[in-house]
């Protein structure tokens, strides 16, 4: 089907479902469902606009509306109070010509954080970033990765006391770095203080390092690794409803924080070697990062955590590993792969790489189908 017939199935779910267009603010409490740039609501809104110049998709619109019980003005009038709030054009009806067919077999979104969300797999390739740390790493040029940079701890305080942000070593060393370097993203990975306890240390050095940046007329985006939401496993996997309101109890303090950054970093490392708690796990905390309206790049890493003294340190399976990236990728703006430790139980370094792991055989598999950095003529 061309654009324009895209074009036709959008405006006969206009013609056949249109009600007044408050009907979003009629039809549901807005204290319980806040405006945000996240959830099958925000969802809606943005496979309206593909529905636009995709046939697919305004298939999938059409269905999506049947199936959840909404109409066209309802989207919106959602997409309206998203303009108002956090800026944009407000969305504007389409002509209304009736298709020939419509409808889709797809699982329609879950309430309420369940679908695909804005950074969700819409078909289009995304970036998968590489923070590889290993011995004897090959050139991955042609790969499919994309490169971003992350500051440590040992960069960040110049050797001097963690207790405090060393302001002098953020101004004189790692801004100069940001301006001259340009990177796209950069992770700032602080991991000695307390998110809660000490987010004004937080707060206090990504100031320090956003306000150097911007006054250079340095573009970078910045964000912490880790720090926000607040890291949990037990929450989700064990369906907590205490563990779960405490725990968006100091997501919602970390906002604060959030405001601060450019971008969402979560951590996603597996602590168990069980694939469907990790499921829950990820699918949790990316719904949470996704509460502050800003992009979401989580990482993960193909060992299973070396908190765990059991499984820690070695390699998941390599379903398991591809599970992880199209988990994180369907849901999410960006894919970060992280890696090593040596996998000698115990022990501290960098694994050292070997060619033809399983991981990364469904890496370089994964991202020929799906990376948006170039894949061609990789040899790692």
């Amino acid at each position: 089907m061309t654009a324009l017939g895209a074009a036709a199935m959008l405006a006969f779910c206009v013609a056949t479902t249109a009600v007044p267009s408050d009907s979003w603010a009629v039809r549901n409490d807005q204290a319980t469902w806040p405006v945000a740039q996240s959830g099958w609501r925000y969802n809606l809104t943005v496979m309206r606009e593909q529905a636009k110049t995709s046939s697919a998709k305004a298939a999938q619109y059409a269905g999506y509306l049947t199936k959840l019980d909404v109409d066209d003005a309802y989207v919106v009038a959602y997409a309206a109070a998203l303009a108002a709030k956090f800026g944009g054009t407000p969305p504007t009806e389409p002509p209304v010509t009736p298709p020939s067919n419509g409808g889709t077999g797809e699982t329609p979104p879950t309430e309420p954080t369940d679908p695909p969300d804005n950074g969700g797999n819409t078909g289009a390739r995304k970036h998968v970033y590489q923070g590889f740390r290993y011995n004897k790493m090959p050139n991955f040029a042609g790969c499919g990765l994309s490169s971003l940079k992350i500051f440590y701890e040992g960069e960040l305080f110049g050797g001097k006391s963690k207790s405090q942000p060393n302001i002098s070593q953020l101004k004189n060393v790692i801004v100069p770095q940001i301006l001259k370097k340009k990177w796209d993203y950069v992770v700032i990975d602080i991991e000695v203080w307390d998110e809660i306890t000490e987010m004004d240390k937080l707060i206090l050095a990504m100031k320090t390092i956003r306000d150097g940046v911007r006054a250079g007329g340095g573009t970078s985006k910045l964000g912490y690794y880790m720090m926000l939401p607040e890291k949990n496993w037990l929450a989700p996997v064990q369906n907590s409803a205490t563990k779960t309101s405490k725990w968006r109890a100091n997501n919602d303090k970390l906002k604060r924080l959030a405001d601060e950054v450019d971008i969402i970093f979560p951590s996603l490392y597996t602590l168990y070697d069980n694939q469907g708690d990790w499921i829950k796990y990820a699918k949790a905390n990316i719904a949470e990062a996704r509460r502050y309206g800003k992009p979401v790049m989580p990482f993960i890493w193909p060992q299973i955590h070396n908190w765990n003294k059991e499984d820690g340190q070695k390699y998941m399976s390599a379903s398991f590993w591809k599970t992880q990236l199209e988990v994180t990728f369907d849901l999410s703006d960006a894919v970060i792969i992280w890696g090593s430790m040596t996998t000698v139980k115990g022990s501290r370094g960098w694994d050292t790489w070997r060619s033809g792991m399983p991981w990364w055989e469904v890496t370089k598999s994964f991202n020929r189908s799906n990376a948006k950095a170039e894949f061609s003529g990789c040899n790692a």
